[in-house]
């Protein structure tokens, strides 16, 4: 009998594909890439139970998959010693499982505060002893692990430093933010200098409005509102982002929230992401952001949910890259007139060297290819590449 054997890296890099989602990547980058955001909060990625079945198999299997299992981790309250103690270093040589730790997610149940507790903490020693954090998770789920309602009537544990982070993705909650600590996005910010990405979603409260301080991200140049109100935008205008280069919009409830995010980060915006909201379908939500954002160099958006812009008063001298996705709503179903129509005037829109003398390329993102026969013969993408625009079709 003939026995094969593969080197241990090309098992790699098989348990590597055989765990990724379609949300690996979109819950763990720390810098921006086109349409990967998602809008709604993930506590943990799909592929876990696939990560358990490999190390289960063999003990050579164990040992090349243990990265795997431990770099994307649920600290809850209840289990949090037992954790603790199996990301501990298992000799003076080994920095043990805790190096592995990647992406932590830590729901609200586990930082509730309570009067008898003693700080700190295995919870947050958690986050303290993984030297290689880069993405902390805060979801917002009404009840704990074990269905107990939360009561935030303390003060929280502080935030250790977390100088590795460079990605948070918060949900706000008003009770609990006002316990301050690890429950404040603005000091877990303070302990974190080097994020890159923040995701943030949530309806502040008057009562957390604080007009005099300031927050100071230096390193971010990618910020992603999800479902915020007018309260938590006002607040996030006020602080000092010099880095900041991207800027993804998934809910917006309020046009003028829009309006507020451009003209306070305009001057520095190089690429707008609008989501999938059917607000931008009621709204011209382009115009705004085109006239606001004179440096504005690539916009991205979803056709299908975006309303087509007003003309501009005066040109727009930087954009270079307009990027479209083919997701449908309801209103628009394909093949229907009136969706051919909205997409035509979408292309004719760029087609004007006028408003857009700078733009040189168009990239189709999305299921365009079924339908990519028909697109060619609108009347707005021959124009658009008589003009000398670049339609290319991302795969």
């Amino acid at each position: 009998m003939v026995e094969f054997f593969l080197p241990p890296e090309l098992w790699l890099i098989i348990f590597r594909h055989a765990t990724v989602t379609r949300f690996t990547a979109s819950l763990s980058s720390t810098t921006y890439i086109p349409f990967l955001s998602i809008s709604e909060s993930i506590v943990i990625d799909e592929a876990l139970q696939t990560k358990y079945v490999i190390i289960r198999v063999c003990r050579l299997w164990r040992d090349l998959a243990i990265d795997l299992l431990y770099e994307d981790v649920v600290v809850l309250r209840e289990y949090a010693t037992g954790l603790r103690g199996a990301l501990e270093d298992h000799a003076a040589t080994d920095i043990g499982h805790r190096s592995r730790v990647r992406r932590v997610c830590l729901p609200y149940s586990s930082t509730v505060p309570q009067m008898a507790t003693a700080y700190p903490t295995d919870v947050l020693g958690i986050l303290k002893d993984c030297p290689s954090l880069e993405v902390l998770v805060r979801p917002n789920l009404i009840y704990g692990s074990r269905g107990e309602a939360q009561l935030f009537e303390y003060q929280a544990e502080e935030c250790p430093p977390l100088n590795s982070l460079k990605r948070v993705d918060w949900s706000h909650r008003n009770d609990a933010a006002r316990t301050g600590g690890i429950n404040s996005l603005a000091d877990v910010l303070l302990a974190a200098p080097n994020v890159t990405f923040l995701s943030i979603e949530g309806q502040v409260g008057l009562n957390l409005m604080r007009p005099n301080s300031t927050v100071v991200l230096n390193a971010l140049t990618t910020l992603h509102f999800r479902h915020v109100n007018m309260l938590f935008t006002l607040l996030i205008t006020k602080w000092q982002l010099p880095s900041l280069r991207h800027i993804i919009l998934d809910g917006c409830t309020d046009i003028y929230m829009l309006q507020s995010i451009a003209q306070s980060f305009g001057h520095q915006i190089q690429t707008l992401e609008l989501g999938k909201s059917l607000k931008f379908y009621a709204n011209d939500a382009l115009h705004p952001v085109l006239e606001s954002c004179p440096v504005l160099e690539e916009i991205s958006y979803y056709v299908c949910f975006t309303k087509v812009p007003d003309s501009l008063p005066k040109p727009h001298r930087s954009l270079h890259t307009v990027r479209l996705h083919s997701a449908i709503n309801l209103l628009l179903l394909v093949d229907e007139d009136m969706y051919w129509s909205h997409v035509d005037a979408h292309f004719h829109t760029f087609c004007s060297t006028t408003s857009y003398p700078t733009l040189s390329r168009v990239v189709l993102y999305g299921s365009w290819s079924p339908i990519l026969d028909h697109l060619q013969n609108l009347p707005g993408m021959q124009k658009l590449k008589k003009r000398g625009c670049i339609v290319e079709v991302f795969h």
